[in-house]
């Protein structure tokens, strides 16, 4: 539903998924074979290389291997997009990370084991952790030691953003500047191939049936589990038709059958915020993310960085 590729790539790209952590600065690097240099501190291709890997690996498991066919309205490709995420990571860890190191931020080996614990749990055992690690050809204490670093990175920016002191006055101006597209609307829908059965639906619905029941009739995967819900998204998330449905909608409101390039929804709205009150702690971690961004370029404006790989749109 989201409209752009790029929007997935970067929520795939800048979280911390464990098992396809950012691997970055963990050996002394041949300087012919180097992605990158951050004050000094090498990024090899080596790492590069098995980061690349594994992140295009979990994005095609989800979005299947002709994602990375597409181009943006730039001409630049999945693939070429992918890389130059990976590249703006590593220097933004390795720069984190060495601020961290002034200001005396540290994970202890005790904290990075439970994660491990926590992991081998996830993944079912020893055993299959052991597989996980054969198939990324990496190493136990390779994991660690950028889990370790990944640990180092989340505490350095929970300091960051528990020391903002955001005022009231911040928040209403930035709501004042920003309000027409604040707006939240939280939705569920319906999604079939056929306008008859959208159709057929929405006259059961009118009739009585419940709405959540019938999300099993939606062809979206696990949509009966969600019971059809989108959670909550802003203007320019969604496609226009969907958009301009949703919106328009007040909560509990159910919509006529609405096409888009997807098939046919039945949308219904079950909340909306849209007064200063609703949105204070949207607004809050929005200029949250603003400084804290604003401090990661802050910091590369401050460091000597150099990038050596080239992707093949920017040759």
């Amino acid at each position: 539903m989201i409209k752009k590729f790029n929007k997935k790539l970067v929520a795939i790209t800048s979280m911390v998924v464990i098992g396809t952590m950012i691997v970055t600065g963990c050996s002394k690097a041949d300087t012919s074979k180097e992605v990158a240099r951050v004050n000094g501190k090498s990024i090899s291709r080596t790492d590069f290389d098995k980061n690349y890997q594994m992140m295009k690996k979990t994005y095609e498991s989800q979005y299947g291997k002709e994602v990375f066919n597409q181009k943006d309205k730039d001409g630049k490709t999945m693939d070429q997009a992918l890389k130059d995420n990976i590249i703006d990571m590593l220097v933004f860890q390795e720069l984190v990370i060495q601020d961290a190191e002034k200001q005396k931020i540290k994970v202890k080996d005790e904290e990075v084991q439970k994660q491990v614990d926590s992991f081998k749990t996830l993944l079912g055992g020893d055993e299959k952790f052991k597989e996980f690690l054969k198939s990324n050809d990496l190493t136990e204490s390779f994991f660690k030691e950028n889990l370790k670093r990944e640990m180092i990175t989340d505490k350095y920016k929970e300091k960051y953003i528990k020391d903002l002191k955001l005022t009231d006055k911040e928040i209403k101006e930035y709501y004042d500047k920003n309000k027409n597209n604040l707006e939240e609307v939280k939705a569920s829908h319906i999604l079939v191939d056929k306008e008859g059965e959208a159709k057929e639906i929405l006259n059961q619905i009118k009739n009585g049936a419940n709405f959540d029941e019938l999300t099993k009739k939606s062809k979206e995967p696990n949509a009966a589990e969600r019971k059809g819900d989108l959670g909550y998204f802003t203007r320019g998330k969604m496609v226009a038709e969907f958009e301009k449905a949703a919106f328009t909608l007040k909560p509990g409101e159910i919509s006529d059958v609405v096409k888009t390039k997807y098939g046919y929804h039945i949308i219904k709205v079950t909340d909306k915020k849209s007064t200063l009150e609703e949105l204070k702690d949207t607004i809050a971690k929005q200029l949250q993310e603003t400084k804290y961004n604003d401090k990661m370029q802050e910091l590369k404006k401050e460091a000597k960085v150099d990038i050596f790989l080239k992707t093949e749109k920017s040759k």
